[in-house]
């Protein structure tokens, strides 16, 4: 059983994905309301998971450790790591396909 604090969440297609303060991320069958799967340990941040984005296929996924982490949603694969420098706080789509994120240095 979890007991870490959830930070986020995010919900997709009968799915509800929820980031935790040690850099967990779990996807959860709403309907059975049950942890389908927890994404590979050793793929995970190193820092809280504090917003999340999802693309087609993709799960992205920002956290505290300054890191946007793309994981197949499907199968919880890790896909890339972008890096940045400060935690990121949001994630947000355009119309026309490119992703912002936003980091706690501010604007």
């Amino acid at each position: 059983e979890r007991q870490d604090w959830i930070l986020c969440l995010h919900a997709a297609a009968g799915y509800l994905f929820s980031g935790c303060r040690d850099g967990t991320i779990c996807q959860w069958d709403m309907e059975r309301n049950v942890v389908m799967r927890m994404f590979p340990r050793a793929d995970q941040h190193e820092a809280g998971v504090t917003c999340f984005l999802s693309r087609a296929d993709l799960l992205l996924s920002g956290s505290a450790d300054g890191t946007v982490r793309l994981w197949d949603k499907s199968s919880g694969e890790l896909i890339n790591v972008l890096e940045g420098t400060t935690g990121v706080t949001c994630l947000l789509p355009t119309s026309w396909g490119t992703t912002f994120g936003g980091q706690a240095r501010g604007c």
